[in-house]
């Protein structure tokens, strides 16, 4: 035959045939494994064979396998087939060393004693970083053997021995290449103020694995935030209780202010330079038009535990030409209180009004007092302005794909209370729904809501208005955004 697949399905007879199964291995070396037993204890043919595909050696006689000059070419051909030899050649140094120069991580099938063997461990590693796995756990702290391993994978450390991860100079190489891998060094360096600093300048999320001396170290706290604001979560609790540090997280992404602590993140000076709130001068400008006033309904936002996505689109909609001179109210930015023990139980008779809500009579009466009154009266009384100024309401539904609820796009327990409001008050509602395919990419969170969303929100809002505001009915804005 000239094809070798065709052996599979030849008959018995023709599997011992030498002339088809030495056209079938020529072909394919693999081939060999069809053949009958006797081809596959044939010196010459299985010589054939191995010099086509290394890992055949799995399918001759015991006694070939022990066949030096046989397992030489295997080996030569296909490190792995190594595995396949008799056991006292994976013991053989020239054996093993040809192996490995093909396939470093062929190691793993040589004997303890040529594990241990520091030249041959070095062939492996500078053949396959890899190898570093398979060779003798003394091995792994050997400073030679682990830096060729790290200078080609910094990921590598994590295969290190303890005395190479507290190797100051070999995890330097490591993070220098990639700041994550600071999770593999030793405790010590975790503290170390040079290979910290230097974890974080190649990649700011590598705070989160310093250690704590390191994150009460403001100069490494400030490289961190400067690449990456978000990375402020992870610092000292000290540190992101100074207003210092958290400006200039907030200057990198003004999305960190949820990290802040100390009440910073309701620190109205802060909240207007994250441009949530507007400043006092446009603030007055735009009470005293009685420009249209944009009731956000969200859930909570600016806590540490919480998704950012409902501020990023609270910042994206201000920043938008369609909404400089509208007032955009976001609750995410008050200080709370409640008459509800369980703050959002929807059966709590409290719906904002005089009547119902359960706080003391100057609490629920004229301009809200923020952080002492419900904030369902306050919510009401800004739907109230809302309505007034011929405003609306967007209701962010944010989606989830890990909860017991799997998939589904979930209002919080206080948006369901906010709807009522709103139904009560008169207030379009415009329900945004976050698109399906940002949680399938969290690492670009930048495209969480591009452009072409918003303007979709806008052309939404716009024809509304253009037909006279008739529909009140909860609109839901589904944006299907490109893959690219």
């Amino acid at each position: 035959t000239t094809c070798g697949v065709s052996l599979s399905y030849a008959a018995d007879e023709l599997k011992s045939d030498r002339d088809i199964v030495m056209a079938a291995i020529e072909n394919d070396g693999s081939e060999l494994c069809y053949a009958s037993e006797e081809m596959r204890s044939d010196r010459s043919i299985v010589m054939s064979a191995v010099e086509k595909n290394g890992n055949v050696l799995e399918c001759v006689s015991d006694e070939l396998r022990s066949d030096r000059d046989i397992v030489m070419v295997a080996v030569t051909q296909n490190g792995s087939a190594l595995r396949f030899s008799a056991d006292h050649l994976k013991g053989d140094t020239d054996i093993v060393l040809a192996a490995i120069r093909n396939d470093g991580y062929a190691v793993e099938y040589a004997t303890d004693d040529l594990k241990s063997n520091k030249v041959l461990a070095i062939e492996a590693v500078k053949q396959n970083e890899w190898a570093l796995d398979c060779i003798a756990d003394h091995l792994k702290s050997d400073r030679d053997i682990v830096k060729i391993a790290v200078e080609k994978n910094a990921h590598t450390l994590g295969w290190a021995g303890d005395g190479a991860k507290s190797d100051k100079d070999i995890v330097v190489i490591a993070v220098e290449q990639d700041g994550e891998v600071l999770k593999f060094a030793s405790e010590e360096l975790k503290s170390d103020r040079d290979v910290v600093r230097t974890a974080v300048e190649q990649n700011a999320f590598a705070l989160q694995y310093a250690g704590d001396v390191a994150k009460l170290d403001e100069d490494i706290v400030m490289t961190a935030i400067k690449n990456d604001g978000e990375t402020l979560k992870y610092a000292s609790d000290e540190l992101r209780s100074k207003k210092g540090i958290v400006v200039a997280a907030m200057e990198q992404n003004p999305i960190s202010l949820k990290y802040a602590l100390g009440g910073l993140n309701q620190d109205n000076e802060l909240l207007a330079r994250c441009g949530i709130w507007d400043d006092k001068n446009t603030y007055e400008r735009l009470s005293i038009t009685k420009a249209t006033k944009v009731v956000m309904s969200t859930r909570f936002s600016l806590s540490e535990s919480s998704s950012p996505y409902a501020t990023k689109m609270a910042l994206a909609l201000k920043n938008h030409p369609y909404f400089q001179n509208k007032r955009l109210y976001f609750p995410n930015a008050w200080g709370k209180s409640t008459c509800d023990p369980k703050w959002t139980d929807i059966a709590h008779p409290c719906r904002g009004t005089f009547d119902t809500c359960e706080k003391a009579a100057e609490l629920k009466k004229g301009v809200p007092k923020e952080g002492e009154c419900c904030w369902r009266y306050s919510f009401r009384y800004q739907l109230e302005e809302a309505k007034e100024t011929k405003g609306f309401m967007i209701q962010v539904a944010e989606y989830y794909q890990e909860s017991s609820r799997c998939g589904e796009h979930i209002l919080g327990d206080g948006q369901k209370i906010e709807i009522e409001l709103a139904d009560q008050v008169g207030v379009k509602v415009f329900r945004v729904m976050q698109p399906v395919w940002i949680r399938r990419k969290r690492r670009n969170p930048e495209r969480e809501v591009d452009e072409r969303h918003v303007e979709s929100i806008v052309e939404c809002l716009k024809n509304w208005y253009d037909t006279g505001c008739k529909d009140m009915d909860v609109t839901e804005h589904v944006y299907y955004p490109y893959m690219s």
